[in-house]
């Protein structure tokens, strides 16, 4: 059986490892999500488009640059709120 003395500086380099990890988890699931959301955006254009004329049915390209912006806004909101 072995025992570790966990010094300061082996404390904070596991922590800063651990908090790298979990970004760049978080990080790669919001990169494999955004098509998914945007085509749920495409299709909900689409069908909000057939309710009511005015609103312009949007392609897949546009819903996924419309998602970036919204991802990009709800980070800068998030980031300003703390």
């Amino acid at each position: 059986m072995t025992f570790r003395v966990e010094t300061p500086q082996t404390a904070r380099r596991r922590a800063e490892a651990e908090a790298f990890d979990a970004s760049v988890r978080r990080l790669v699931v919001r990169v494999l999500m955004l098509p998914l959301e945007a085509l749920v955006l495409m299709a909900f254009l689409g069908a909000l488009h057939a309710v009511a004329a005015p609103v312009v049915a949007a392609g897949y390209w546009t819903s996924l640059l419309l998602m970036l912006g919204i991802d990009l806004l709800v980070s800068v909101v998030k980031r300003f709120r703390k």
